[in-house]
């Protein structure tokens, strides 16, 4: 079993697709998969489940935190589905990703060098306080752009990043990609897509889910930072920030 998810065998993304199809075939997701495209064909034929057409969800409409809250149920499915990914995604991995960005984004802002330095010793600090548990299967970067809607019916879409993981990482990753659409009703989307979740999956690690919360924060700063239009400089810094406030 491989660490990490920056590299991934056509072997293991056929199997893991196939594992993924299966379990939604079997009613063990609460949402539809495309069906994946297999050199060899089963001995008998299969049903098969289309996919809900691509459609906006309009996270941002009167009806977005009921509409969240499906979707966080849905992605709550995947760890109680038992599913078993090749791939690992775990806190040291992301720990040392996030001080590779800190690295990158220090020689493009200095400026932000000091709060860098001081939100890189809380995430040490954070990830040496995650108590052991066991991992469980993620999709690994369920924004909500990978979501389809059609009606009553609910798809997900790219499993590249699929792995045993925290489940409070998909719930960051999430959370994040809303809040920085700075809409009035993040707040409220946000929340519903976590209760959904704990709803479906079980308690999150409120030590976790803040970590996390961070360290997709940090990556919008590193996206603005490699970024190279005018005015970077303080975007990156008010996106450095909100890493705070997810750890205050």
């Amino acid at each position: 079993m491989k660490t990490g998810t920056t590299t991934r065998s056509n072997f293991n993304n056929q199997r893991d697709n196939l594992q993924i199809y299966g379990a939604s075939m079997r009613a063990q997701l609460d949402f539809d998969v495309a069906c994946p495209s297999v050199s060899i064909q089963p001995r008998r034929p299969s049903p098969r489940r289309r996919c809900p057409a691509p459609r906006w969800w309009m996270s941002f409409s009167e009806e977005g935190a009921a509409m969240a809250g499906r979707l966080g149920a849905a992605a709550g499915s995947i760890p109680a589905s038992g599913l078993r990914p090749d791939d690992l995604i775990v806190g040291d991995v992301e720990l040392r990703r996030a001080q590779e960005r800190m690295q990158e984004i220090d020689v493009l802002v200095p400026s932000l060098r000091h709060r860098l330095g001081q939100l890189l010793r809380w995430l040490t600090d954070a990830h040496a306080r995650f108590a052991p548990r066991g991992l469980v299967p993620i999709h690994g970067s369920p924004h909500p752009n990978q979501w389809l809607c059609n009606d009553d019916r609910l798809g997900l879409v790219d499993f590249d990043r699929l792995s045993l993981g925290d489940p409070e990482l998909d719930v960051a990753t999430f959370v994040a990609e809303v809040d920085f659409e700075r809409h009035g009703a993040s707040a409220d989307i946000n929340r519903a897509f976590i209760a959904g979740y704990s709803e479906r999956y079980g308690p999150l690690d409120p030590v976790r889910l803040s970590t996390y919360l961070a360290h997709k924060r940090l990556a919008k700063v590193h996206r603005t930072a490699r970024s190279i239009r005018p005015g970077s400089d303080g975007r990156g810094a008010a996106h450095l920030e909100r890493a705070f406030e997810a750890v205050s």
